[in-house]
């Protein structure tokens, strides 16, 4: 699959493709994280959490059980995950903006 993505094996380490390998993440935004059970690199999620919150990047983990990987594009398989998802997506959205030194109407 890391050919659909990247050019060559070296930009597998590039932090934009692997932000574990950052080697500084603070002054980011918040982040909203979304992790399927049974998602392929669900184990990845936790140690990328966790240095966020170490540098103090408010961070929300959201873990959404039974699910895998892209569920939230699965609607007709699976409508109350999907719906719930992009509920939850919306809603951190929201959050975000509305706390934004210029507000945006949301």
């Amino acid at each position: 699959m890391f050919g659909h993505y990247l050019n060559n094996d070296e930009e597998r380490h590039d932090w934009r493709f692997a932000p574990l390998e950052a080697a500084e993440l603070k002054n980011l935004p918040p982040a909203f994280i979304t992790l399927a059970e049974h998602a392929t690199w669900s184990t990845k999620a936790s140690p990328y959490v966790n240095r966020l919150q170490q540098v103090n990047v408010d961070t929300q983990l959201t873990l959404y059980p039974g699910m895998v990987h892209d569920f939230a594009r699965l609607g007709s398989i699976a409508p109350d995950a999907t719906g719930q998802v992009r509920a939850d997506i919306a809603k951190a959205l929201r959050q975000h903006l509305s706390n934004h030194p210029n507000p945006v109407d949301v």
